[in-house]
């Protein structure tokens, strides 16, 4: 009792009681500046870790100093004082060292794509919650209600994205998870376990995913929604919403889901969130019909259905800014381009409601239909200052870098990349493609490397193993890996594929022709299908079998018209018309050409001077190559980033263009050029050695064919350009001897085909003169 007696005369009692209060107030003023300031959430956190740290030093203090008068200093005051305050910075730094305690948004000031300054506000990385968003089970044995599986995620994904503080992802918006969930058995997307759920999230890096489903109480439909952390796969919240109009739901449930994810009650009032309704739709019906359009071409690559579905969605509703958009997309594939800019239009009178993020992909689509490559790129460019600390803003200018052979600017954007990366390794072999690029073999290898013992087990390690080890030369590690991957992964169609274009390489025909075959009948999905179908297109194209070549790429035309639409059947297309010519088709092509010419719509048309400039020049039409050429040199500056393989065929084209015409030595000059820019264009070195050997300079002309033969031995004209060097050196033997290599490839080559003829030709005189 004295004790307490004590404790109480000294006043320590109301002291702690005062300091309690005042921490309270603290804490609470804090979070109140969180809360209106957008302020770190963490610094509530490390305000109350201060505070109770700092209760000892209050106790002293109280404790030697709550007496009525003066009080001296004693030393226990004097060191224990000094010894929390240190004891408390230590455990304030262990806390909360890596955590951001600023601002959790910052401003910035940028320029768009028409070089206009503007001004906007970003989360910080550390407080932007990334989500992703599963279709939802329809649990009411009623398929009427089917639709709304996926309208209702498709709102929340939109509606969610109207807050900076977050980045949603539906599953249905990513480029290969449809494809992966009808390889595992869900080719409608609903009802994968929660498991693979998770394992897609991780895959995706997001934090958080969310599924649901809608089911009927006493007549009622209503919906039952989960919000999952991704790392442990914990369920954080659940609700049920009951209403009428299920779809009303969803401006509730997504202010219900950003205060699930701890996004301050105040920034949920203050900011900008319009009613999904305005967004998208008031019409219930216009939004079933957007939903079954955006499900039919997503999941089931049903281009006429999709376009009915997505023309009632808008003439229900003229305002339907998503339904414009994707329905000019719709119409974009089905080579309806006047129809397209139609409503994307109206798209664009409408944008502004669209909430920024999403602004990006639908002026993208705008700009590719006008084909304004420019301002695709600038928008690109803009979208990464604007989100910085978003990896998929700097893989996407990475890539447009990288689309127009700007290599070193590739790397740069991905040391972005690897500085914002959790786990950095996983961007290796993007790194590791773009030294492939560059030639550097190497150093590709090197990241490679690191990516496999990063990641041991995986069978794309292995398999890009097997990739640089084939272009340096070294076939038996090459293979080694290649096995390895199809031992880990043996279902994987690239993997076949792989190891057949080894197979191939190396000479070993049989082998190749039946692990491509092997593939085609494994290949499950489009995709698979039409990657297997143009591998063994190739394959015949290398061996000289033109005909069998140019009917598998109709097939592989048909399919990708059937899987996207005919326009991406008629660009593809029109790259290829020149093997028609080397079948001895020219004339028919170049009639194919000039009526798809008129069927394609502007401006999408211009792309056809590529498909004349490769035909005129494979056909020996040299004036008319001439003519085209410059054409070609405008729309591939015009439509930039859209078509990569513009940016690599009109050098190349003027190249061959200075060949035809006899002037060996500024051809030979273009050709080292591109291949400065394009090193791993190594099949330029024959164009090389054939232009030196034209010119009287043997010795250099056999230097660079050899270059080729070291990653490509069997290559026929690789052989058959030695073949000719070693002729018009005097050395029979040894061009004999590659003569028949290329022979052999060719052995069952179509009659015309010419390359095969001129070696017969000169494998006869030869052998005349021995």
């Amino acid at each position: 009792m004295l004790f307490f007696h004590n404790l109480f005369e000294r006043r320590v009692p109301q002291i702690l009681g005062s300091y309690f209060l005042a921490s309270i107030a603290v804490i609470q003023f804090v979070g109140w500046l969180v809360d209106r300031y957008l302020f770190s959430p963490y610094l509530v956190n490390f305000c109350i870790v201060l505070l109770v740290s700092f209760i000892p030093s209050a106790m002293l203090i109280a404790y030697y100093h709550g007496k009525p008068g003066r009080n001296q200093w004693v030393s226990s005051e004097k060191i224990g004082i000094p010894l929390n305050i240190l004891l408390s910075a230590m455990l304030l730094f262990v806390l909360f060292s890596e955590t951001e305690l600023g601002v959790s948004a910052e401003k910035i000031v940028i320029k768009d794509e028409l070089g206009q300054s503007v001004e906007r506000v970003i989360a910080k990385k550390a407080f932007r919650k990334d989500i992703l968003i599963f279709p939802f089970e329809n649990e009411t044995q009623d398929s009427t209600h089917s639709w709304l599986s996926y309208a209702i995620p498709l709102n929340i994904h939109i509606d969610l994205m109207q807050d900076f503080y977050v980045r949603a992802q539906n599953i249905l918006f990513s480029s290969t998870m449809p494809d992966q969930l009808k390889k595992m058995g869900f080719p409608a997307g609903i009802g994968a376990p929660f498991t693979l759920k998770q394992k897609i999230a991780v895959d995706l890096n997001t934090d958080y995913f969310l599924d649901g489903k809608i089911h009927r109480d006493d007549n009622t439909l209503k919906l039952s929604v989960y919000l999952y952390q991704t790392k442990n796969s914990k369920r954080i919240a659940e609700h049920t919403f009951t209403n009428s109009d299920i779809l009303n739901t969803v401006d509730e449930l997504s202010v219900q889901v950003r205060t699930d994810l701890n996004i301050s009650k105040r920034h949920i009032e203050d900011n900008r969130d319009l009613p999904i309704a305005e967004l998208t739709t008031k019409n219930n019906d216009a939004a079933k019909h957007m939903a079954l359009g955006f499900v039919s071409f997503r999941l089931f690559h049903d281009l006429e259905k999709a376009t009915k579905h997505l023309e009632i969605a808008v003439k229900q509703d003229d305002n339907n800014t998503f339904g414009h958009a994707y329905l000019a997309m719709l119409y974009a594939q089905a080579n309806r381009i006047e129809d397209a800019s139609l409503h994307m239009e109206k798209m664009m009178h409408h944008i502004y409601k669209i909430p920024e993020h999403l602004q990006f992909e639908l002026k993208d689509l705008y700009y590719s239909l006008k084909g304004y490559g420019e301002k695709r790129f600038k928008l690109i460019e803009m979208r990464a200052e604007l989100y910085p600390d978003e990896i998929d803003a700097h893989v996407s200018l990475a890539q447009a870098h990288l689309s127009s052979g700007r290599w070193d600017e590739g790397l740069q954007t991905y040391e972005n990349v690897l500085n914002l990366a959790e786990e950095p390794e996983l961007y290796f072999h993007d790194i590791g493609n773009i030294y492939i690029n560059k030639g550097e073999y190497k150093k590709a290898l090197s990241y490679f490397q690191d990516y496999a013992e990063t990641f041991p087990g995986k069978a794309e390690s292995s398999a890009k193993l097997g990739q640089v080890y084939s272009l340096m030369g070294n076939f038996e590690q090459a293979e080694i890996q290649y096995e390895k991957a199809l031992l880990i992964d043996p279902g994987n169609i690239s993997n076949k594929l792989s190891i057949a274009h080894l197979y191939r390489n190396t000479g070993k025909f049989d082998k190749a022709l039946a692990n491509y075959e092997n593939a085609l009948a494994s290949s499950k999905t489009s995709n698979d299908k039409r990657v297997s179908l143009w591998s063994l297109r190739n394959y015949y194209e290398m061996r000289g079998q033109m005909s069998k070549s140019l009917e598998i790429l109709e097939r592989v035309l048909d399919l990708q018209e059937k899987t996207y639409g005919p326009l991406s059947n008629l660009l593809t297309k029109i790259f290829y018309f020149d093997r028609y010519a080397r079948a001895g088709k020219g004339e028919q092509a170049l009639k194919e050409l000039l009526s798809l010419e008129q069927e394609l719509q502007p401006p999408m048309n211009k792309i056809t001077v590529f498909g004349f400039l490769k035909l005129h020049i494979e056909m020996g039409e040299l004036e008319k190559a001439k003519a085209v050429l410059p054409v070609a040199e405008h729309v591939a500056k015009e439509f930039g980033i859209q078509f990569r393989g513009a940016e690599q065929l009109v050098p190349y084209s003027k190249a061959r263009i200075f060949e035809l015409d006899q002037n060996f030595d500024e051809a030979i000059l273009l050709f080292r050029q591109f291949k400065a820019q394009f090193p791993s264009e190594t099949t330029v070195n024959i164009d090389i050695g054939r232009c030196y050997r034209k010119s009287g300079q043997l010795d250099e002309a056999e230097e660079y064919v050899l270059k080729s033969l070291a990653t490509a031995p069997f290559g026929p004209k690789t052989n058959q350009e030695l073949a000719f060097i070693y002729a018009d050196k005097g050395m029979p033997e040894k061009a004999l001897a590659h003569l028949k290599v290329a022979l052999k490839v060719w052995e069952n080559a179509d009659e015309g085909f010419k390359p095969a003829k001129e070696a017969r030709e000169k494998l006869a005189e030869l052998n005349a003169n021995l």
